[in-house]
């Protein structure tokens, strides 16, 4: 895929790949300390997920500088992986954006330093800025995917659950095995379940007023092709399908 990182001098990244790791230091550094939601010690699962999606995009970004390909199977996973993380979290993008918006605009500043020490014209300052930025929508999209993905499969699981819970509360389960299922359903368990059989067959509706000039009273939702007053009982009446109940006797 094309991009502005295509205008860059490729061996820029080498100078770029020097900064990688006390970079992704900072950056980390600086999320942690800006980003309430990111503010506690980056352990277990959610440090890791941290530390892995800054150093993939750094690297990521500074192989495209390289001339290498668009982001492979691995780096979504990682950039996906966020967005998940957001969503187990219980938390909405807010957080991981702002956090996107702030590791771009500190990558910015110190790629900027190092292309000036490099002698960069101005009009390539220019195109490193758009790349920065234009690689950080890459993985900002990547996220927003797997937060999307995530509250799907989430809310696939969630119907089945509380379909499982229907079934257990008709069959009269173990309360155990109703708590459990309830747990798992995200439904306080109800007290008591009643039950209500509904006629699937429609209400007849009773014939309207009479019309001027009819010698019976017409019947909602029927039509005729002569010019008379329609009933059910005339051979020349059929139903109006998909249209509201009325009377006529106009031809249609």
């Amino acid at each position: 895929m094309a991009g502005p990182w295509e205008g860059l001098p490729r061996d820029f990244s080498t100078e770029l790949r020097a900064e990688q790791q006390s970079l992704a230091t900072e950056i980390i550094r600086e999320i942690r300390s800006a980003v309430p939601e990111f503010s506690r010690p980056l352990s277990g699962q959610f440090g890791a997920g941290i530390q892995q999606g800054v150093e993939t995009a750094l690297a990521e970004f500074t192989d495209r500088v390289a001339g290498l390909t668009a982001p492979g199977p691995r780096q979504l996973r990682v950039y996906r992986s966020l967005g998940r993380g957001e969503l187990s979290e219980g938390r909405s993008l807010d957080a991981l954006q702002a956090a996107f918006r702030l590791g771009a605009r500190i990558a910015w500043r110190r790629y900027a330093r190092v292309a000036r020490r490099r002698g960069l014209a101005a009009e390539q300052l220019v195109t490193l800025a758009e790349a920065v930025f234009a690689h950080i929508d890459e993985v900002a999209a990547a996220s927003v995917q797997g937060y999307v993905d995530a509250r799907t499969d989430r809310a696939g699981a969630l119907g089945r659950a509380r379909h499982r819970l229907h079934d257990l509360l008709l069959a009269g389960a173990d309360p155990a095995e109703l708590a459990a299922a309830a747990r798992l359903a995200d439904w306080p368990l109800p007290a008591q379940v009643a039950a209500v059989a509904l006629d699937p067959r429609p209400a007849v509706r009773p014939p309207g007023p009479p019309r001027p000039g009819c010698p019976t009273r017409c019947w909602p939702g029927w039509t005729s092709r002569s010019r008379t007053c329609c009933c059910p009982t005339r051979p020349s009446c059929s139903p109006i399908r998909g249209s509201r109940p009325r009377c006529t006797g106009a031809a249609r």
